[in-house]
C-alpha cells in the first residue's frame, strides 16, 4: 500500500486541513482539560487518593497576557489526551471535552470512558449539556466551521463523524 492510500495519512491530511480551515474563525478563546487524578513524582506516574477533580479552564486569549476567565470542575478528562481532545465551536458558546478517563483506586488502574462532553462555556460557571457515547475512548476532534459536525479520532485508530442537534450531539456514523 502506498503511503497516499494509507487510512491514517488520509486521516491526518484531512484533520491538518480542518485545523488550517477553522483557524481564521476561531473565536479569541482557549479551553484547556485538566486531570485531577494524575501526578508525575519523581518520574513515575501516581494517582494521590483524594485526587483533585478534573476540570475544564476557559481561557481568554483576546488579551495579553491571556486570563482565566471561568472553571468547570467535575468532568472527566486526562493527561494523557493530546490538546486535539478538547475543542471550542467557532461562535465560543460550547467546548468538547474528549479523553474522559477515571481511576480505579481497587483495581489500580486508569478506566477510558467512551463519550464526549459537551460543556457549555457561555455560562459562569461552565456547565455539562450532555455527555455522548460514540463506542469507543475519544483522544482527538475537530469541529467544522458551522459547529454541525465534529470529526472524532478514537483509540482504536477509527475515525467517527458526530452531529450536532442544537445544543447536543449525536453518533452518526462509523
Amino acid at each position: 500500500m502506498s503511503i497516499a492510500r494509507s487510512p491514517i495519512i488520509r486521516l491526518c491530511v484531512l484533520v491538518l486541513g480542518l485545523i488550517i480551515a477553522f483557524d481564521p474563525f476561531a473565536a479569541d478563546l482557549i479551553v484547556s482539560g485538566q486531570d485531577g487524578k494524575f501526578v508525575r513524582v519523581e518520574g513515575k506516574a501516581t494517582f494521590p487518593e483524594p485526587a483533585p477533580p478534573d476540570s475544564l479552564v476557559v481561557i481568554d486569549a483576546s488579551r495579553f497576557p491571556p486570563v482565566v476567565t471561568r472553571t468547570l470542575e467535575g468532568l472527566e478528562h486526562t493527561v494523557q489526551g493530546p490538546p486535539e481532545a478538547v475543542a471550542v465551536t467557532p461562535d465560543g458558546k460550547l467546548a468538547i471535552v474528549g479523553a474522559p478517563t477515571r481511576y480505579d483506586y481497587a483495581a489500580k488502574k486508569e478506566l477510558f470512558d467512551t463519550f464526549l462532553q459537551i460543556i457549555d462555556i457561555e455560562s459562569s460557571p461552565p456547565r455539562l449539556l450532555a455527555k455522548v457515547d460514540v463506542g469507543a475512548h475519544p483522544n482527538g476532534l475537530s469541529i467544522n466551521r458551522e459547529a454541525r459536525s465534529c470529526l472524532l479520532q478514537l483509540t482504536t485508530a477509527r475515525s467517527r463523524c458526530c452531529r450536532s442537534r442544537g445544543r447536543t450531539s449525536s453518533r452518526s456514523s462509523k
